[in-house]
């Protein structure tokens, strides 16, 4: 059967485009595919096409529109999935324009679909002294407790996303001054963190107990299971999981009823973001692609500066006006009041 151009379009752009030229990690591939999985599925059962014989020219906004609709009735998508998912698409036809010019237009009216608007969520992150807490909780006399109280370490004082943590290997660790992990993130993009002095000495000492040398065994994981084979991203959240359990075994309560690899990363920018450090300087540390992603972490310094204003006001009387005239300056702050925020 003759191969129809969607077919062809598409599997070059899984394979060529995404995996060779843009580097993605197969996580994120995979994330893709499904995407399309779901697409073929909703024309096939919902608007009985052939996908067979689906070919590009069938393709055009009004039926991407049903298929959002559809993520959205029929399989209960949140409003950030949908965004995700138009995101892949989007991502796809701005391929597709390139290969077919003759579809440039409908490919245009499919990239100028319009996210979808929804409050966003305020981020979930840990105190210092909860997550000071959880790093005291693994035994350290034992192998297992050495290696685990390392990977929460890091996980909070690198900031990185559990799989890059998963994905580290002994050679990504370079001991400078200051100590820098080296990860790679998504697109494979390489970036280099600094590591404070005291995780330092804690991932020096672990590779110490752990023999492992930085030249010979460079490509072998720097977190390993029993099979000497790397912690997957699920491993990983359960050996989180086992501490937090374990602490709420003895009636201690945390701040946040679900705690995730990712709360750590969130924690991290939140305490970076309250201690004055810069919204530039926190995207480059975490690998964000776009500063409207590290933007989430500038109401935490916001609250904190409202609550350090009312607590050095207290006491403190503030006269009345002496006239109801305007102050000009008072006009020009609350017109940029949004700006400020």
């Amino acid at each position: 059967m003759k191969t129809t151009d969607f077919s062809r379009l598409l599997t070059s752009y899984l394979d060529t485009h995404l995996r060779k030229n843009r580097n993605l990690s197969p996580n994120t591939i995979t994330a893709y595919a499904t995407t399309f999985k779901l697409f073929l599925t909703f024309c096939r059962d919902e608007k009985r096409i052939n996908i067979r014989a689906l070919c590009i020219a069938r393709i055009n906004r009004p039926l991407i529109l049903d298929f959002l609709s559809w993520l959205e009735d029929h399989k209960g998508s949140s409003p950030s999935t949908l965004n995700h998912r138009l995101t892949i698409v989007r991502s796809f036809f701005e391929y597709v324009q390139f290969e077919l010019p003759e579809a440039m237009l409908e490919c245009q009216r499919i990239r100028n679909i319009p996210f979808k608007k929804y409050p966003r969520p305020t981020v979930k992150f840990l105190r210092t002294d909860e997550i000071q807490l959880l790093l005291s909780e693994p035994r350290t006399n034992e192998r297992n407790g050495r290696r685990d109280l390392t990977i929460l370490n890091l996980l909070y004082d690198s900031g990185m996303r559990v799989q890059e943590l998963a994905d580290l290997q002994i050679g990504n660790i370079h001991f400078s001054s200051p100590m820098v992990v080296s990860v790679f993130g998504k697109g494979r993009k390489k970036r280099d963190i600094p590591i404070l002095p005291q995780t330092a000495s804690l991932l020096h000492n672990y590779m110490k107990f752990m023999h492992f040398d930085t030249y010979r065994m460079a490509d072998k994981p720097l977190f390993q299971n029993k099979r000497g084979d790397k912690l997957s991203r699920v491993a990983i959240a359960n050996i989180l999981k086992k501490y937090v359990n374990s602490i709420r075994s003895r009636g201690i309560n945390f701040s946040l009823d679900k705690i995730s690899p990712h709360v750590f990363r969130h924690t991290k920018a939140t305490h970076l973001r309250q201690g004055g450090v810069n919204l530039l300087f926190i995207k480059d540390f975490l690998g964000h692609e776009d500063i409207s992603t590290t933007q989430i972490y500038a109401s935490a310094s916001f609250e904190t500066t409202c609550k350090a204003i009312e607590k050095a006001n207290i006491g403190i009387t503030i006269p009345a006006p002496v006239d109801h005239e305007i102050d000009n300056d008072l006009i020009d702050w609350l017109e940029h009041f949004n700006e400020r925020r």
